[in-house]
């Protein structure tokens, strides 16, 4: 079995449960993180905020170096593990809330797009449910979590990470591809 990839110096909890999923998105037990990280045939779910200005650009975020996966990669607004017992979308949106409060420090409405399957060695296996929605700042940043937020045309963020100026974390690859193959 090929481990995770992951720093032991982490802003999360080893111990913080979350549902184990099938590869139907049924929840069929649930596992502390760390076994998540340690054992990547294990799904679980996870939320993606993105965070659109009024230029047409989306906020994204530069992950900390305390970051457990992917540290100082980018990624949408704000992302999370959703925690055990969130299993309908009402429960899970509000997952999301908490992970946009304790990351950017807002608290702020966005609805539900789409559920993406995102298979890894590297980041565990997760289901994402992305959320969109408006706003134009400010942000009260934790920087335990986050490096810093900047607002980049999603073009523009594609092409720097293609030539390899930026990195960016696996799941938001996922939610990218999707959103360039809608736009088309």
């Amino acid at each position: 079995m090929v481990k995770t990839n992951y720093n032991k110096k982490l802003t999360d909890s080893f111990l913080e449960w979350h549902d184990n999923v099938d590869k139907k998105n049924k929840v069929i037990g649930q596992a502390r993180r760390i076994e998540f990280l340690e054992n990547p045939v294990l799904i679980r779910r996870s939320c993606h905020v993105w965070l659109k200005n009024s230029k047409g650009e989306y906020w994204f975020q530069k992950r900390s170096k305390n970051k457990d996966i992917q540290p100082l990669h980018w990624s949408c607004a704000a992302a999370g593990y959703v925690k055990a017992g969130a299993d309908s979308e009402r429960q899970i949106l509000a997952e999301a809330k908490r992970e946009l409060k304790e990351e950017l420090g807002i608290d702020i409405n966005f609805k539900f797009k789409k559920i993406l399957y995102h298979q890894s060695k590297n980041t565990s296996s997760m289901f994402i449910y992305v959320f969109v929605g408006d706003y134009n700042g400010p942000f009260a940043i934790n920087a335990e979590e986050v490096e810093k937020i900047k607002a980049f045309e999603i073009n523009g963020i594609w092409r720097l990470y293609q030539d390899k100026k930026i990195k960016l974390t696996e799941p938001t690859i996922t939610d990218l591809k999707y959103f360039f193959k809608k736009a088309k």
